[in-house]
């Protein structure tokens, strides 16, 4: 590879991380404290496997629209299982159950070296049962534009691809203290991320061997693929800055912290998405549990009929009209049939009063801040 490296200078296995700037140090912490934060939030079993499955439904789908395969998110949805952590087993897109089954660790190991047989085997498993199985699991063999950020020379993709290896595993990219740990797994699975676009070993299925190669890093560490599904989202949403980014990254002496910076900046947004979402959940299940507890005292049909209209009002999307909360669902439509319109407005009005319910230009809606602390 001697003869390659006089020509292909920009491409240093070298991070520069002792002169990274204390801003992203910054990013790289608030990145790592909201993924711990997000394994311990507790939340209502039914909930929790929603909110993970949609990361994972979202992480797919961006992982194969990044690889030019544009399924929609719905298509995606239904191979996704229940539980992620299995596989679905009858018809249906190849290409989603084989990059769903390239995250999951593998039979003989169940957390394998991140290495250049571990990257081999990860392409054949997305490669299976693909139309577009190209050469699985072999090193590419054909050449590319002849750019810099779209591939080394094909004679030394797997050469390239075995250095890359074994600086992820150098003393360079270890964590200087235990405490450290999860944040330079994130960066060694971002610079896997880069220098993986830069160098392409394989002939198809780059982006989705990428992600599944960096759930192998995590999982090597002891993480889950949560991350992994954080960066593919925020890679897809912003695919143009993205190819810039890998672009500009190639030029000069090949600088990957400009490129580090921008993915921990989408993935923390990512993060912060979920977080309020994890967040609206726990606030609507605390207000139910208090709308209960308040409820519990009585059960005559007036009490009835306005819990329901509270539970109900929760659960909707925005403000309902008046002339709709009758029929919000079956069960208010039975407890408001064959009573007048005046009851409607009466129990409305009571709840109004006892502020639990706030009226606005497009409808009612639940009031929920009254459970909210430290509100100054």
């Amino acid at each position: 590879m001697r003869a390659y490296e006089e020509t292909i200078t920009w491409l240093t296995f070298r991070a520069g991380l002792r002169h990274a700037p204390p801003a992203f140090w910054l990013l790289l912490g608030d990145l790592s404290a909201g993924l711990r934060h997000l394994n311990g939030i507790p939340l209502a079993a039914a909930e929790a496997r929603s909110v993970e499955r949609d990361l994972v439904v979202h992480g797919v789908h961006a992982r194969l629209a990044l690889d030019g395969l544009l399924l929609p998110i719905e298509t995606v949805r239904q191979r996704v299982p229940a539980r992620v952590e299995s596989t679905s087993a009858g018809a249906g897109r190849h290409e989603v159950e084989a990059y769903l089954g390239s995250l999951q660790p593998s039979a003989k190991s169940p957390a394998p070296s991140p290495g250049t047989d571990e990257l081999k085997r990860l392409h054949r498993s997305v490669s299976e049962g693909s139309s577009e199985e190209e050469r699985p699991g072999q090193w590419r063999v054909l050449p590319t534009g002849g750019k810099p950020w779209e591939g080394v020379p094909h004679e030394v993709a797997g050469l390239f691809t075995e250095e890359l290896c074994d600086w992820l595993a150098s003393a360079e990219l270890a964590a200087p203290a235990v405490d450290e740990e999860q944040a330079y797994v994130l960066i060694r699975m971002l610079l896997a991320e880069l220098y993986l676009a830069w160098i392409r070993p394989f002939e198809s299925a780059h982006f989705r061997v990428s992600g599944a190669f960096g759930a192998v890093i995590l999982r090597h560490a002891g993480m889950s693929a949560t991350a992994v599904h954080l960066l593919s989202i925020a890679l897809h949403r912003h695919a143009r800055e993205f190819q810039r980014q890998v672009q500009q990254a190639s030029e000069g002496n090949a600088d990957p912290l400009p490129f580090i910076a921008f993915a921990l900046r989408g993935m923390t947004d990512v993060l912060h998405e979920t977080h309020a979402r994890i967040r609206d959940l726990q606030m609507r299940g605390q207000w139910r549990a208090q709308l209960l507890e308040l409820f519990q005292e009585g059960n005559d049909e007036p009490t009835r009929r306005q819990r329901q209209v509270l539970l109900d009002l929760a659960t909707a999307d925005g403000p309902v009209p008046l002339n709709r909360l009758s029929s919000l669902s079956p069960t208010l439509a039975k407890l408001y049939a064959g009573v007048s319109e005046k009851t409607l407005r009466r129990d409305v009005d009571a709840l109004l009063s006892a502020v639990v319910l706030q009226r606005e230009p497009e409808g009612l809606r639940v009031d929920l801040s009254n459970i909210l602390a430290f509100k100054g």
